[in-house]
């Protein structure tokens, strides 16, 4: 993050104050918040952040939301990254400080050319912001919602049944 962002005055200046030094640390203080009261261990941290947004199997940005990010953030990744990237926090990091900073200007790319992107507030109101979603996809999001919990339920099942009598119309 140091050499990312060396010289932002307040990305150095929150670094100083933070007291998590490692990424363990920084894992585990992330568990805490969204899981509080529960134990934590390196591992399932790392796991629940993965699951949350760079897992395809739970997270999708569709096309309309990696169309907005790459247009937004001046990024130029494929349609079809549907999870988010490295690249992609970066860049929001670095659109929030430039808006931190009063600019009004940031350099980006759109279809492989350099472009200057206009730095705005967005309002979550504006009808602009809004969308519809199809039909398709709705169902598609409920499908993803069903196998996953019939997944679970058959990895539990499967856990817990005698090996020698397991058949797949038990385990569903």
């Amino acid at each position: 993050i140091l050499e990312e962002f060396k010289g932002v005055a307040s990305i150095e200046l929150t670094l100083e104050k933070d007291s998590i030094l490692t990424k363990e640390e920084a894992l585990k203080d992330i568990y805490r918040k969204l899981r509080p009261g529960e134990q934590v261990a390196a591992e399932a941290a790392r796991a629940l952040l993965d699951n949350f947004y760079f897992n395809p199997k739970r997270y999708d940005l569709a096309k309309v939301g990696r169309y907005k990010i790459n247009r937004k953030l001046g990024i130029d990744k494929q349609l079809t990254d549907s999870v988010l990237t490295v690249e992609d926090i970066l860049a929001t990091i670095k659109y929030l400080v430039s808006l931190h900073a009063n600019e009004t200007k940031m350099n980006g790319t759109r279809d492989g050319k350099p472009v200057e992107l206009r730095l705005d507030v967005d309002d979550i109101d504006h009808f602009g912001n809004r969308r519809i979603r199809a039909v398709g996809e709705l169902i598609q999001n409920q499908v993803r919602t069903g196998l996953s919990r019939m997944e679970r339920v058959v990895r539990e099942r499967m856990t817990t049944q005698d090996i020698e009598a397991i058949t797949p119309q038990t385990l569903i």
